[in-house]
């Protein structure tokens, strides 16, 4: 697991609900991902 986001695949409590881990969904615009929708820095 990266230091920088230690939290980032564990479970999120939201009272009414439990995140399995805390990302949620990929990048939506061009300038987040290349052509084929990998996601970049």
């Amino acid at each position: 697991m990266n230091a920088t986001y230690p939290n980032l695949l564990k479970p999120m409590d939201l009272g009414f609900t439990e995140l399995k881990n805390r990302v949620l969904m990929g990048p939506c615009t061009p300038a987040w991902k290349t052509g084929s929708g990998i996601s970049t820095n």
